[in-house]
């Protein structure tokens, strides 16, 4: 992203898409495929499948709380003061506290046996995300394009590496943009 130099759309466009882009993915679900191609599951482990569909299911009730919050933020498109700011910190604060809290609830799920490794990585991506989000929300309070660039840029590359490495794990909900 460029650098913003001074409040105004961009930063508006900015703090919006922290919003859309903290924990999980923003659209719709798709139909999970099935486990066929997946070796079995280890007994007591969940199944690739299983664990998707449990994992996504989250995402979704994710999306749902944010969506409010989102829709705030979009609404305040074009303007540019000191209080929108900080309205827009707010709200990146509180879409962090409701990613953090799915975060918490994916890393509670069973993870199938051959996909810990990976899993483990994206929780740890989504914990860099969140820290991402409140490293703008500081930047917006203090009115520091380059630290709100820098975080937006930070946000930036680990969503897109962990949307695909989400995909990848066939978590469609938790993968979309």
């Amino acid at each position: 992203m460029r650098c913003l130099r001074a409040p105004g759309p961009p930063l508006i466009a900015l703090a919006t898409a922290a919003l859309a882009l903290a924990g999980c993915g923003s659209s719709a679900p798709k139909v999970h495929a099935s486990g066929a191609g997946h070796p079995p599951a280890a007994p007591g482990s969940p199944s690739d499948a299983q664990f998707a569909a449990r994992a996504d299911a989250i995402c979704s009730e994710l999306q749902a709380e944010q969506l409010p919050l989102r829709k705030r933020s979009e609404a305040l498109d074009g303007e540019a003061s000191a209080a929108t700011r900080h309205l827009l910190a707010t709200l990146s604060s509180q879409t962090v506290a409701l990613a953090r809290a799915a975060d918490a609830r994916l890393a509670a799920l069973a993870a199938p046996a051959g996909e810990r490794s990976r899993i483990s990585k994206l929780l740890g991506g989504y914990r860099s995300e969140a820290q991402d989000v409140s490293e703008l929300a500081a930047a917006l309070n203090s009115g520091e394009p380059t630290e709100q660039s820098a975080a937006a840029a930070s946000l930036s590359r680990a969503s897109s590496a962990d949307r695909a490495l989400a995909a990848q794990l066939g978590l469609y909900v938790c993968s979309s943009a």
